[in-house]
């Protein structure tokens, strides 16, 4: 199973002899968003990826189909240092997608950084009604930048296959629910939208296309849910 992690922080932009590099870290021993439950990169997480030299591409927003750069030719560089993995991203001026990537960092609308991985050693503790999943081998695949929603958008089916994964190691009746606030506001948008719904439903008496409605509404908002 692949999993992501999303890192909200803001990224570095250097320009330098005609030449622009965006640079980010993604930090050891720091809690991730919650998710349905937390996870802490440990600092012998990407031992293996850095030993063998992966091949480990870097995209804009998880979009294959644009990627910006990669471990083989150069123009991604990764180090480790005892905050965390560094990150180094030569932007191609050549390609639009990349120069309109550097200047919504530099503005300011986008700085999420996520990363994809497959984990080869983990441990899971539950602690103070918390989950936490310590990575501590990981194969690491992607790094992504300018994200605006992780890639466990679809949370419910995401936090199914690991409840699935991991059964015997979490606490029972143990359901995945996010902690966050935003969660709860998230839940109570979706109450207020149903009981508009609802109203509008019994005042033109079209139930079908006001239940297509709702199911599109919670379905958008689920994807808001970090």
């Amino acid at each position: 199973m692949k999993y992501y992690n999303l890192i909200k922080q803001d990224l570095e932009l250097r320009e330098q002899d005609d030449k622009k590099k965006i640079i980010g870290i993604i930090p050891y021993n720091s809690r991730s968003l919650p998710m349905g439950f937390r996870e802490i990169i440990m600092p012998t997480a990407f031992n293996k990826t850095l030993g063998d030299n992966a091949d480990v591409k870097a995209l804009l927003n998880h979009d294959s189909s644009k990627p910006l750069a990669r471990v083989r030719n150069g123009s991604l560089r990764l180090r480790s240092s005892d905050d965390g993995l560094i990150f180094e991203i030569d932007v191609n001026d050549q390609v639009s997608y990349q120069r309109d990537l550097y200047e919504s960092i530099r503005s300011g609308i986008v700085n999420g950084v996520s990363f994809g991985f497959r984990v080869i050693e983990d441990d899971v503790e539950h602690k103070d009604g918390e989950v936490i999943r310590k990575l501590r081998s990981v194969d690491l695949r992607e790094i992504s930048v300018g994200v605006t929603f992780p890639a466990y958008e679809s949370s419910e089916s995401y936090v199914r296959e690991l409840r699935e994964e991991l059964a015997d190691r979490l606490p029972e009746g143990w359901q995945g629910d996010a902690t966050s606030e935003t969660g709860d506001q998230s839940t109570e948008n979706t109450e207020r939208n149903s009981n508009q719904a609802d109203q509008e439903a019994a005042s033109d008496g079209q139930q079908d296309s006001t239940r297509e409605s709702m199911d599109a509404a919670k379905a958008r908002l689920r994807l808001l849910e970090l």
